[in-house]
């Protein structure tokens, strides 16, 4: 959607438009993207680097860059509501359709995602021990509470199931 915004100026009888991506309704939306990876068998010296910036990237102003050059709506809460932010979608409306479709989406009918258990405790397991991360817990804390966390959901889905 960056590139279109930039390139329309040149044709001044179109009216851009951007609509929410279409799928069923009540609730969810399909997303995709917004993920970095780092192999475990990383050098340590590239293993740094690589964190270092991957929490430079995910810090509010880069998020509001990225999505000023691309479209992509910022992947930190911590970027909605800034001025920038805010200012660029009146400039360019059409950036603010997928933030307010994920934002109106409710929970995905049955869950989505695959069926292999409690991923999505697991995944919250995750999450919540990266925000935890991200905030300054320990690194190994994190890894600890994240491994808690998710066996706790493990052992809980199968007791549930047998």
């Amino acid at each position: 959607l960056g590139e279109i915004y930039t390139q329309i100026g040149q044709f001044p009888d179109i009216d851009l438009r951007v609509a929410p991506l279409p799928g069923p309704s009540g609730g969810g939306t399909a997303v995709g993207g917004g993920s970095l990876y780092m192999m475990n068998d990383t050098a340590p010296e590239v293993r740094a680097a690589v964190w270092d910036f991957t929490t430079w990237l995910n810090e509010a102003t880069q998020q509001i860059a990225w999505s000023a050059g691309t479209g992509y709506i910022p992947t930190r809460q911590s970027a909605y509501g800034v001025p920038e932010l805010e200012a660029l979608w009146t400039e360019r409306p059409g950036y603010r359709v997928a933030f307010d479709q994920l934002a109106a989406a409710g929970p995905i009918p049955g869950g989505g995602g695959p069926v292999v258990g409690d991923q999505e405790g697991v995944r919250e397991a995750i999450e919540e021990s990266l925000e935890a991360l991200f905030a300054g817990m320990a690194p190994a804390d994190a890894r600890a509470q994240a491994i808690a966390r998710a066996n706790e959901v493990i052992a809980d889905y199968n007791r549930r199931i047998g």
